[in-house]
């Protein structure tokens, strides 16, 4: 079963809202689809499940939202739009320092190498399933929150490993 065209019919097949979640505060994702049918059931069935979402309708859009501080935890990225497809909006984020650690799920109905070769978290082929969706943006939130929280911890324990390091070489005896 494939997202359904009207946002009713997302949400109520809807499960419960804490996955949208993080800390008390909701998960923001950005959708980047041109075909408002399918974005609006995308919106819904995301709602549905507690994340808050910000729809636009090709990368120029998503691109200018984003640069006037914009900042969701994930985008879900249409390839093949126009004005701005997915390809240039990509190559544009990762350009950009700021926007460049934003998780992305690219999504096309063309499942050729040129398509997964976006260097996306991950990929969806459609008609994409609502659980589908599901799963895979928790996935890839969750994947980001831990490769960030290892950051911080790496980035925690380096004054904490020069100060062992520091101590070891000055306890040494001289050989």
């Amino acid at each position: 079963m494939s997202l359904p065209a009207h946002r009713n019919d997302a949400l109520a097949g809807a499960t419960s809202a804490h996955h949208g979640q993080r800390g008390g505060r909701r998960w923001l994702v950005l959708v980047v689809e041109d075909e408002h049918d399918l974005s609006e059931a995308m919106r819904g069935v995301l709602e549905g499940e507690g994340y808050e979402v910000v729809a636009v309708e090709n990368g120029k859009a998503a691109l200018k939202w984003l640069r006037a501080g914009g900042t969701p935890d994930l985008i879900v990225l249409d390839l093949r739009m126009p004005i701005m497809d997915g390809w240039e909006f990509r190559a544009k984020q990762k350009q950009d320092p700021r926007l460049k650690a934003i998780p992305l799920i690219a999504c096309s109905a063309d499942g050729s190498p040129q398509a997964l070769a976006i260097s996306a978290d991950a990929y969806l082929k459609k008609p994409i399933e609502a659980s589908l969706l599901l799963a895979t943006v928790a996935r890839c939130l969750h994947e980001h929150e831990l490769k960030q929280m290892s950051q911080r911890l790496e980035s925690a324990n380096l004054p904490r490993e020069a100060r062992r390091s520091a101590t070891r070489s000055t306890t040494r005896s001289p050989s």
